[in-house]
């Protein structure tokens, strides 16, 4: 067991994958989460008290 050589963890191309994988669905997540009530307020045109702000 090589302890004094450690490897980064985004080097392991497993862990890069699903780091980058776990990231990219948070994102969109957020995304979605800002934009599906915009979509409605201006498809809609609902006001501030009909959007329940």
């Amino acid at each position: 067991m090589n302890i004094g050589k450690s490897r980064s963890l985004l080097r392991n191309r497993n862990f890069a994958l699903l780091w980058s994988s776990q990231s990219l669905s948070l994102l969109g997540g957020q995304i979605t989460f800002v934009a599906i009530p915009i979509t409605a307020v201006v498809i809609l045109g609902a006001t501030p008290m009909e959007s329940g702000v």
